[in-house]
């Protein structure tokens, strides 16, 4: 009897020997499975669904000998919403907002040559536009831009030029 208890006992362990070779085998799929979900969604959130925002600042128009204008045109071109955007534009004078197509609320202060714009948020695929008037001499008003939001820095886009349709203008 003992034989025979021996001789089960030593089957038993075969078996479960047959049987976590077979766990082994469903569980590296599952594996590789779960690791290209993991690597995709990681992915998606990292690369795909962020906010792409740009700005870009057209050619000063002279209103008079001392003043200018400006057009500033900020657009977000990703897939997520941009939160807390602040927009800063260093003059080489005194400067007012004049906004032109705001979808939503925002703030403008003036500090120090800086006028400061802010947002809570900007949507995907939604620009805004601003036109600042600078009372000064200069033949370049805008000594420098500065875009921010709370997932990163805006990056400037070069002004775009006139699209040539059959060699004219």
């Amino acid at each position: 009897m003992l034989y025979v208890r021996a001789g089960l006992w030593n089957f038993g362990r075969a078996l479960s020997g047959q049987a976590s070779q077979e766990r082994k085998r469903l569980i590296l799929p599952g594996d590789v499975f779960l690791a290209i979900v993991t690597l995709g969604i990681f992915a998606y959130n990292t690369w795909y669904n962020v906010p792409d925002v740009t700005y870009e600042l057209l050619p000063a128009y002279p209103v008079s000998d001392e003043e200018q204008v400006v057009a500033l045109i900020v657009r977000n071109e990703g897939m997520a919403s941009a939160t807390d955007v602040r927009i800063v534009v260093y003059g080489k004078g005194n400067a007012t907002v004049l906004p032109s197509g705001v979808p939503q609320e925002y703030n403008v202060t003036v500090q120090n040559g800086a006028t400061i714009l802010t947002m809570p948020r900007l949507p995907p695929a939604d620009k805004v536009s601003f036109y600042i008037r600078i009372y000064t001499r200069e033949s370049t008003p805008v000594s420098s831009i500065y875009v921010g939001f709370s997932q990163g820095i805006g990056k400037e886009r070069p002004p775009r030029s006139p699209r040539v349709h059959g060699g004219k203008w």
